[in-house]
């Protein structure tokens, strides 16, 4: 599903977040409303070719076969338009400087709804097929979907449109930068899934499910800076497209300190509580605590450097994120075949760090060299 939505919202949200925030800060408000539809009409057209590949496959008798019954091939297709649609309005309201408010539909309202339905089917002790629970899925995704577009609405307001010749100027930025900006989600998340699959491979499933427990747990290093990422990246656009070199090496600074400071606490607390925390999936996954430690300190790395891949999406300079993301991702999968075998999940971890470590050295080596901007904690 993740894949799904990437293809179709194609980078536009992170555009969304990039060209909005240079927009509204600098008084070019003509520009708001022919992104935004920019953006729309991709999404509905790489939705509408999607739903024909639906179609087509159906009509000439299911030559692929799918683990699961086709039916679901469309309910999957519309989950991932309602996805990709929310996940853009949530890139439109963090680049007008609405962050609280951009998580109001995907991080409060979507789980809300998810819990209440478990709870009314626990209670009335219903049982429903995976078809029906597909469908009330599809259902929280309209109502989360509906409630961003209502609240985008009410905050951005479209503006006259611009002439054909002006408009082809800023398009060609548009169309490379989210086309760079989706290359970029779509390796992190190949990458994201590699150590899995290639444990899945060469591990027997034990290990497996104690290293994915690990993962989840050494993703809480990150959480200030997952946080940070989305409070500074308009800003980062805004000072970068103002020239203001200074003022962004500080924030940039000053982002990279709070993320570093806040994931070495949350890192200390694995150290020391670690063990307790992944016995309460079942006192065998107490085996993942190396492994956990081990991704925590790539964890804590990528913290230090802040927020680098925004920075190079926010200025303009994602080719060269591509670049160190494919560099590492090479890296982390020669690691991944050499030492899988060698140390089980501990290898898988250190493959996992050695990866994040070097995209992120890389990425500050370029920026730092093209722009002059340094996204580190010290």
């Amino acid at each position: 599903m993740n894949i799904l939505v990437i293809f179709i919202k194609f980078g536009t949200d992170t555009g969304a977040i990039r060209f909005l925030a240079d927009y509204k800060g600098n008084s070019k408000n003509h520009l708001i409303g022919q992104y935004r539809l920019f953006s729309l009409n991709r999404i509905l057209l790489i939705s509408f070719l999607f739903s024909v590949f639906v179609v087509f496959h159906h009509i000439i008798g299911n030559p692929i076969e799918f683990p699961f019954e086709e039916s679901i091939l469309f309910y999957l297709v519309l989950a991932g338009f309602l996805l990709a649609h929310s996940q853009y309005r949530r890139g439109e309201l963090l680049g007008v400087g609405r962050p609280i408010i951009s998580e109001l539909s995907e991080s409060i309202l979507k789980p809300v709804l998810l819990l209440g339905w478990a709870l009314l089917i626990d209670l009335n002790s219903a049982y429903m097929e995976s078809e029906d629970l597909i469908r009330v899925h599809i259902v929280v995704l309209v109502v989360t979907s509906m409630v961003s577009l209502l609240i985008s609405s009410r905050i951005i307001h479209n503006y006259p449109k611009l002439l054909k010749k002006e408009l082809s100027a800023v398009k060609q930025d548009w169309v490379v930068s989210t086309k760079g900006m989706a290359t970029n989600v779509l390796i992190r998340q190949l990458i994201k899934s590699a150590d899995i699959l290639l444990c899945a491979a060469l591990l027997d499933t034990t290990q497996v499910a104690f290293y994915v427990v690990a993962t989840r747990l050494a993703d809480l290093v990150v959480f200030a800076l997952t946080s940070a990422n989305l409070i500074f990246a308009p800003k980062i656009s805004l000072l970068f497209s103002r020239g203001n070199k200074a003022e962004l090496n500080t924030l940039l600074k000053e982002a990279s300190q709070t993320a570093f400071v806040i994931g070495g606490l949350l890192f200390l607390l694995l150290v020391f509580a670690g063990q307790y925390l992944l016995s309460l999936y079942g006192t065998e996954y107490v085996e993942g605590y190396s492994a956990l430690i081990i991704l925590s300190v790539g964890q804590l790395i990528n913290s230090y450097f802040g927020p680098s891949g925004y920075l190079a999406s926010m200025t303009g300079n994602q080719d060269q994120l591509t670049k160190a993301l494919l560099a590492s991702g090479a890296i982390a999968i020669v690691s991944y075949i050499i030492f899988i075998p060698l140390l089980g999940i501990e290898g898988a971890a250190l493959s996992s760090m050695l990866g994040t470590i070097s995209w992120n050295i890389l990425i500050y080596l370029k920026m730092s060299r093209l722009e002059g901007l340094r996204s580190k904690a010290f």
